[in-house]
């Protein structure tokens, strides 16, 4: 049972590797000690039972033997139970050196030390112990009939020891001896220290160990393996172990979160309020420290766990840290899910699949796509949050547009083609139609003309608008709890996406050459070139170029 926690801790990334082994040293020490005290307390309980019965042959035996002599019964007991106790102090107190010797050797665990250095570390390691043998043995000097000298030599022995024995800091007394000779400099350190072996990595400071160890409802370790299983449910993500430990050098409320040893995520909580966010800007203001929810930017307070109830009476959303935490993780594991895709990964999703559709899985290993190609359109797929659920679907749809596209990119649009309905199905409201936010034809036309090496170049402030106006309808469609896409050209939807995936990361960017005929739109919104140009950059209202494919239908029209 205890192995098997420390495994699922290490799985569950709260205990590093080094961490987790010296647990299982500790627990094999434990085991292998109790198993050799049960044989060592048999050995000793039986050389007690056959002392005390020898004890009782010695005196009966004795008092028997005295009366056959013609001693009287007082006369044979006073003297036999005297021989019988002297006999027993010179028999009992060699047995009892042996027992303790051999209990010794017995109960002596498996370690890289010998017995004479297990013993001196075990029972020179804290004084408190010899100070109570050296009075045991002191008092013993004073008491009547006991030879002193030997028993204050003892005494006055190892109170000089004790004197002269210097005093160790609990750091001190807590590490393991230096095992290499005086002067001889450490080793250099291996490579491997060197190495990044955890792809997900979550560091919080001091303050937020709370969080940790979570004394209060479920712990942290718990919460993100219930993540982890429905990322990998819900989007086919495969998310590694992920590793949370602590971090001195962090503020003492903040936390970040990394990707390869590279940050990716950072924020601070406040272990024991609640996070109020409001339900709009008109909200009934409730008293708290105002910040920002590090998700999804939204405004947000800390509150007091007593106002809660207020809270939620005027319809704010209310979380305490661990979830705001465990939720900004899982929107950074979504828009890095590209890197936690690695070819290793990949190499077991196949291996998984061969399973039940082995010949899509050869198909591509033998014919159209190479690994490398192929590796990198399922990274674009993850990078755009489409689902890898169905991934034999997929390796199927990657499989027929491999013969026509060698280009991860070209491929790899061409495949979200083919996966229309995947694409768009989670930013489908209940009715079952698209929600979208569109720009207007001539819009669509100035960002054509903008488009330069798969780049949209826009002016600082254009495309600070840009972004503001995107951010906001993304936004207002977040609190109603309700989904959102962009739906564009095929040609600016990489541009764009580029343009979104820093601002306003959550919002889908669809082409609409991927939205199914038979799939009803929901327009929310269509921007106007006023909207994100000033009107000194307007084009005339005459001759807007409509349309890059004359036989194309623009997202204006269509949702109109």
């Amino acid at each position: 049972g205890k192995q098997m926690s420390i495994d699922a801790e290490l799985n569950a990334g709260a205990i590093d590797e080094q961490e987790a082994k010296h647990r299982r040293e500790q627990l094999a020490q434990e085991t292998e000690f109790y198993g050799a005290m049960d044989g060592a307390s048999k050995f000793v309980r039986g050389d007690a039972i056959a002392g005390m019965i020898i004890t009782a042959i010695n005196l009966i035996g004795g008092m028997a033997l005295g009366m056959t002599h013609g001693m009287s019964l007082m006369d044979s007991l006073s003297r036999y139970s005297i021989l019988t106790v002297g006999d027993g102090l010179i028999s009992q107190i060699p047995a009892l050196i042996i027992a303790i010797t051999a209990g010794i050797l017995v109960t002596k665990t498996t370690s890289d030390h010998t017995l004479g250095q297990e013993i001196e570390h075990q029972v020179f390691r804290q004084e408190r112990p010899l100070w109570i043998g050296m009075g045991v043995i002191g008092l013993l000097a004073l008491m009547p009939g006991i030879p002193k000298f030997p028993f204050l030599g003892l005494g006055i022995g190892l109170l000089l020891l004790l004197a002269r024995r210097p005093s160790k800091t609990p750091s001190t007394e807590s590490s393991p001896p230096d095992p290499r000779p005086h002067g001889t400099a450490p080793p250099d350190d291996g490579i491997d220290d060197f190495l990044i072996r955890d792809r997900a990595t979550v560091e919080v400071g001091t303050g937020l160990i709370t969080l940790v160890n979570a004394h209060r409802g479920k712990p942290l370790a718990d919460r993100i393996t219930s993540l982890r299983k429905d990322l990998a449910r819900d989007r086919g993500l495969w998310i590694p172990p992920i590793r949370v430990r602590s971090q001195l050098h962090l503020h003492a409320d903040a936390y970040r979160v990394l990707i390869a040893g590279r940050v990716v995520g950072s924020g601070t909580l406040r272990a024991e309020k609640m996070l109020a966010i409001p339900p709009d800007s008109l909200a009934v203001a409730i008293p708290g420290e105002e910040t920002l929810e590090p998700a999804f930017q939204l405004p947000a307070k800390w509150i007091d766990p007593s106002l809660t109830h207020q809270a939620e009476s005027h319809r704010y959303t209310v979380v305490d840290a661990a979830s705001v935490l465990i939720t900004h993780l899982g929107e950074v594991l979504k828009s890095h899910a590209h890197e936690l895709l690695t070819r290793e990964a990949l190499k077991e999703l196949l291996d998984q699949v061969r399973q039940f559709a082995p010949t899509i899985v050869d198909e591509l290993r033998s014919e159209s796509v190479r690994m490398a190609v192929l590796h990198q359109v399922l990274q674009q797929l993850a990078e755009d949050s489409v689902p890898l659920s169905d991934f034999a679907f997929i390796l199927e749809a990657i499989s027929n547009c491999g013969q026509q596209h060698k280009a991860p990119d070209e491929l790899a649009d061409a495949v979200r083609v083919q996966l229309g309905r995947l694409v768009c199905e989670r930013s489908r409201n209940s009715q079952g139609a698209l929600r979208i936010v569109a720009f207007e034809p001539r819009l669509e036309a100035r960002f054509r003309e903008l488009v330069r090496d798969g780049q949209l170049a826009l002016a600082p402030r254009t495309l600070e608008k840009l972004l503001s106006v995107l951010r906001d309808a993304w936004q207002r469609s977040h609190r109603q709890n309700l989904p959102l896409a962009l739906l564009v050209e095929k040609s600016l939807r990489r541009p764009v996406r580029k343009l979104l995936k820093r601002a306003v990361p959550p919002l889908p960017v669809i082409a609409y050459q991927e939205v199914p005929s038979d799939m009803e739109l929901d327009p929310v919104d269509v921007f106007r070139e006023e909207q994100i140009f000033d009107a000194k950059d307007l084009l005339p209202k005459a001759n807007p170029p409509v349309s890059a494919n004359p036989t194309e239908t623009t997202p204006a029209q269509r949702a109109a």
